[in-house]
């Protein structure tokens, strides 16, 4: 939609003195103003039922106004809101009615009676009373998609987490009072209070100089002997075989480790090598030590 702008100032032209060109009127700035008026008539929309484009504006009637004027959409919400005002303070009762809308205009509905559909973040407060996750009964496991259950919710005895070290470094000892081989570590979840460790497996071993020495697994610094078992043979291969469980360590990244330490403070090497391969017997295939660590809860 255009104005009709003058494009010839003629009274300016009357000014001029007689004899100036520019006082003549010529034909093409008549057919220039004629254009822009027809342009500018064209442009504007008929007072009969006009067809607008574009965002047609209008003055927003007070609230309450009930005639034939206009109704922007200003005045259309401001209705829409006094009207869901005013059902909220309504006192009716519905039978086997749908209610339709948004959510956002229906308060003071007991949970009970909402059997599906999404409740706004807005109808919540900023800051939700702590819940405990002890009162929680009867969940569905299927409607637990994220989060963490908390391991008190579990009973004693279940394993948590199973973990793995292999070790497959052949590795010659040497004669000393004390010997640690390290073969790796695991993350342990909980804390000392909530799980204990188990762990089993075997290391290969080849041949020993004596057998006075306590063959031993260690946690961190923590050495167990008992649950260890080997059958040692001289210039031959035997497994170590453990099962032993470990009370009172903590949480987070635990070290593993393989020695031994003498009775009486002498040397000693009731293991020559750890992990042997062909090189110690023609008729030993590379082989590893194998451990499973399964954390237990208390």
């Amino acid at each position: 939609m255009s104005n009709y702008t003058k494009a010839t100032n003629f009274a300016a032209k009357d000014s001029l003195p007689s004899g100036n060109a520019g006082k003549i009127i010529k034909g093409t700035e008549i057919d220039t103003e004629f254009n822009n008026i027809a342009s500018a008539i064209s442009s504007k929309a008929d007072t009969n039922s006009p067809t607008l484009t574009g965002t047609p504006l209008a003055p927003t009637a007070s609230s309450g106004t009930s005639n034939t004027q206009i109704a922007t959409t200003a005045f259309v919400s401001a209705a829409d809101t006094t009207a869901i005002t005013n059902e909220r303070t309504a006192t009716a009762t519905l039978t086997n009615k749908t209610i339709s809308g948004s959510s956002n205009t229906i308060t003071n509905l007991s949970a009970s009676n909402l059997s599906s559909g999404t409740v706004p973040d807005a109808r919540f407060p900023a800051t939700l009373p702590a819940a405990s996750g002890a009162n929680l009964t009867a969940l569905n496991a299927t409607q637990l998609t994220s989060g963490t259950i908390p391991a008190a919710r579990f009973p004693a005895g279940i394993i948590v987490k199973v973990s793995s070290i292999v070790f497959t470094t052949r590795t010659v000892t040497s004669s000393q009072v004390t010997y640690d081989l390290s073969l790796g570590s695991f993350t342990k979840t909980y804390d000392s209070s909530t799980s204990d460790i188990l762990i089993v497996g075997t290391i290969p071993c080849y041949s020993f100089d004596n057998a006075s020495g306590y063959l031993n697994l260690k946690v961190g610094s923590t050495a167990k002997y008992t649950g260890i078992a080997t059958t040692q043979l001289s210039n031959a291969p035997f497994l170590i075989n453990i099962s032993q469980y470990w009370s009172g360590l903590g949480s987070g990244s635990q070290s593993v480790s393989t020695g031994w330490a003498a009775a009486n403070s002498a040397s000693n090497r009731p293991v020559n090598v750890y992990i042997p391969n062909s090189t110690d017997d023609a008729r030993l295939q590379q082989s590893g030590a194998e451990l499973i660590i399964y954390e237990v809860l208390k």
